[in-house]
């Protein structure tokens, strides 16, 4: 028997409009865990050959991570259920780079630093985590920041040692480049 208190890393993913459940009309995805690879709530995350993988490739789909991939009903039933960005959510996470300023409408790309394994550190630009974008013709958007972007939740937010999020709505653009 387990005692006395449990604190995450980093909170679960907060979907605060746009997810209803199940309901069929909801740009989701269920699917297997690449081996090896540790995904959290919030996360960004991407399909590679059907299974899950942290973080995601210029041209990629993104999706957002619903569960832990360690959760009980992730290991139970072998799939981890992805938000789609291309899906109309506003999300809260903790898994963006804290070192950049976010405003309003600020547009966000996926991190590409650290472990394609896990992540183990919020605030950070590793893989998983949506860092500052530009609306360029080189990177793909996953979507832009909302109220203000980055939102402290120290004092409503006890589950967790990580004391910020950043709110965005989904909206990927992917950037088609062409050669000559």
């Amino acid at each position: 028997m387990t005692y006395g208190i449990y604190q995450r890393v980093a909170p679960r993913v907060n979907v605060l409009s746009g997810y209803w459940g199940n309901e069929p009309f909801m740009r989701k995805h269920a699917a297997p865990v690449t081996s090896g690879t540790t995904i959290l709530s919030g996360q960004l995350i991407s399909l590679t050959s059907g299974a899950w993988v942290l973080g995601c490739t210029a041209g990629k789909e993104p999706y957002i991570a619903w569960h832990d991939s360690s959760d009980t009903d992730v290991t139970s039933s072998g799939k981890l259920l992805g938000l789609s960005c291309s899906g109309q959510y506003t999300i809260e996470t903790p898994w963006f780079d804290n070192t950049q300023t976010y405003v309003e409408s600020s547009p966000l790309k996926a991190a590409t630093g650290g472990s394609g394994t896990s992540l183990v550190a919020p605030l950070t630009a590793a893989a998983g985590a949506l860092t500052l974008g530009t609306l360029s013709t080189a990177e793909d958007t996953v979507g832009f920041a909302k109220s203000g972007g980055r939102q402290t939740i120290s004092g409503i937010n006890s589950e967790s040692a990580c004391a910020y999020v950043l709110q965005f709505v989904t909206h990927w653009l992917p950037k088609a480049t062409t050669s000559s």
